[in-house]
């Protein structure tokens, strides 16, 4: 399994936040998933946590491994926020 908690801050009104993961293998777009985190309250703080259980049918790490990228960006309905 893999864990991923995500904290974020912010001092302004989010009306729709949500986030974008992309995942590629090389070259290659091998998923994406969308997160909506909806409404954000003005100076709060919010935490974000996903477990991802692993398949008999996964990838193996060896060929994973130095080949797999994450893409994340985060958005507050049309305006980007940020990626990494």
């Amino acid at each position: 399994a893999v864990a991923r908690q995500m904290v974020f801050h912010s001092p302004h009104l989010m009306r729709h936040f949500f986030m974008v993961q992309r995942v590629f293998l090389g070259p290659v777009q091998v998923e994406r998933q969308e997160f909506d985190f909806g409404f954000v309250v003005p100076g709060s703080t919010n935490t974000f946590e996903q477990v991802v259980d692993a398949d008999e049918d996964m990838v193996p790490l060896d060929q994973l491994s130095g080949h797999l990228v994450v893409e994340t960006q985060l958005w507050d309905k049309d305006l980007f926020l940020a990626s990494c």
